[in-house]
């Protein structure tokens, strides 16, 4: 850091991001799930086509419903933020 002032707003920053709800959290927690659970789909898939696995197709059905899981809870989350301005982004677009 440069100056007290610099430290000062890291650690504003810091505070601002711990404003987030309980439920801002868990909505979060379930995105970051359902993106995991695309990227197994993708490496599962990669690995059978590698080994020449004719079936590699079964993935695709597997992959579109991960998929379709996923924006929704992307959508959740970000509908929880916009309706319940707990996002601490928010609170910084504020402070400008």
């Amino acid at each position: 850091m440069d100056s007290q002032a610099d430290l000062n707003n890291s650690r504003q920053r810091g505070t601002k991001s711990q404003q987030y709800c309980d439920e801002a959290k868990r909505l979060l927690g379930l995105f970051g799930e359902a993106v995991q659970d695309v990227l197994i789909l993708h490496e599962q898939q990669f690995h059978a086509v590698v080994e020449g696995d004719i079936t590699a197709n079964r993935f695709d059905l597997l992959i579109h419903e991960a998929n379709r899981h996923k924006q929704n809870a992307k959508y959740k989350y970000m509908m929880h933020l916009q309706e319940h301005a707990c996002s601490s982004l928010h609170d910084e677009i504020d402070d400008d």
